[in-house]
C-alpha cells in the first residue's frame, strides 16, 4: 500500500521522502556512534573517579596528584581508541595499563596488582587501548565488592618474535586469564 501512495506523489515529495529516510538512517547510526563514545568513556568510572579525587584533594593531596595523572592517561587510552589509534608501544600501553588500574585500586579497594614484566618490550607495539580494556574485562567480570582482596598479575615476556603479555586474576581458587600480544613494529 505505501508503495503505491509513493507511485501517487510528485517528484519533488517523492526525493523529499527518500531524504527524511536517509537522515533517519543516518541520525540511528549517529545514535548508534554517540551510545558506543559514551560507552567507552566509561562515565560511570569517571565521575566515580571524580568524587574519589574531590575526597583526596582534601585528605591525601599526593594521593590526589597521582589521581589526576592517573584519569588523565585513561582519558588519552579512550580517545586513541576511539580516534581509531592503530598500534602503540608496548611501553606506552603498560603506563597506560599501570594508570587504570591505580584508578581501579582506589576505587575498589579490594585489588592488588603485580607486575612480572621482563625488559625490552619497548621495540614491540600492541594494540591501543587492548592492555587496558583486557583489564577492564576481568575486573568488571569477576571482582565483585565485599569480596576478597584479589590480585591481578600481569606478566609480560617475549615468544620468539613478539611479546606475549598475560593477565591473570585469581577468584577463589579459580583463575581467570588473558592474552594480549605484542609485534615488533615493521
Amino acid at each position: 500500500m505505501e508503495i503505491i501512495a509513493e507511485e501517487n506523489k510528485l517528484p519533488g515529495e517523492l526525493a523529499e521522502t527518500k531524504s527524511m529516510e536517509k537522515e533517519n538512517v543516518e541520525l540511528d547510526g549517529s545514535e548508534a556512534a554517540l551510545r558506543i563514545l559514551i560507552e567507552s568513556l566509561r562515565p560511570h568510572f569517571i565521575f566515580n573517579s571524580l568524587n574519589q579525587l574531590r575526597y583526596f584533594v582534601r585528605q591525601e593531596p599526593d594521593t590526589a596528584y597521582k589521581m589526576v595523572y592517573d584519569l588523565a592517561n585513561f582519558l588519552r587510552d579512550r580517545m586513541d581508541m576511539l580516534m581509531g589509534a592503530d598500534f602503540i608501544p608496548l611501553r606506552e600501553e603498560r603506563k597506560r595499563l599501570e594508570s587504570y588500574l591505580s584508578l581501579e585500586q582506589l576505587g575498589c579497594g579490594r585489588l592488588c596488582t603485580r607486575f612480572d614484566w621482563e625488559e625490552g618490550s619497548g621495540e614491540y607495539w600492541g594494540q591501543a587501548g587492548g592492555l587496558v580494556s583486557a583489564a577492564e574485562e576481568l575486573i568488571k567480570a569477576y571482582v565483585r565488592p565485599g569480596a576478597e582482596t584479589q590480585t591481578l598479575r600481569v606478566c609480560g615476556q617475549r615468544q620468539q618474535l613478539e611479546y606475549q603479555v598475560s593477565l591473570c586474576l585469581t577468584e577463589l581458587g579459580k583463575e581467570r586469564m588473558l592474552m594480549f600480544h605484542a609485534s615488533p613494529r615493521d
